[in-house]
């Protein structure tokens, strides 16, 4: 992977963290309950956490030196669908549609690998 493509994956995972996090504290606000909210805020801070410090990897990666900059704002490489979560139940769905999508894909290879060798 050349480092150009690294600094672009890395930029991308950033924004998306940077964008779950600010949405994450936003949509804490409107949680069900106290419990939620905190846990809420709590992934938001932890998004942020590592959002921060993969800006500061490209930082350093594209060679600079010096004092880190401050974080203030994303690339521009998030997907659309981190961006357009807006609120308590949109975020806990997507999370649930992404959970399931992740576990048919995983059983999909499964099948896939049975499949194969079964037709051996």
């Amino acid at each position: 992977m050349s480092k150009h493509a690294l600094i672009t994956l890395t930029e991308g995972i950033a924004d998306n963290k940077f964008v779950l996090g600010d949405r994450l504290a936003k949509v804490g606000f409107s949680a069900p309950d106290v419990e939620s909210m905190l846990a809420s805020i709590a992934m938001a801070q932890g998004e942020l956490g590592h959002a921060r410090l993969l800006y500061w990897w490209t930082f350093d990666l594209n060679g600079h030196v010096g004092k880190k900059p401050d974080i203030k704002n994303e690339t521009g490489k998030s997907f659309k669908a981190v961006r357009d979560t807006n609120g308590w139940i949109q975020s806990i769905s997507n999370f649930y549609q992404d959970l399931l999508t992740r576990f048919q894909h995983s059983l999909d290879r499964v099948w896939r690998k049975e499949a194969v060798t079964d037709a051996k």
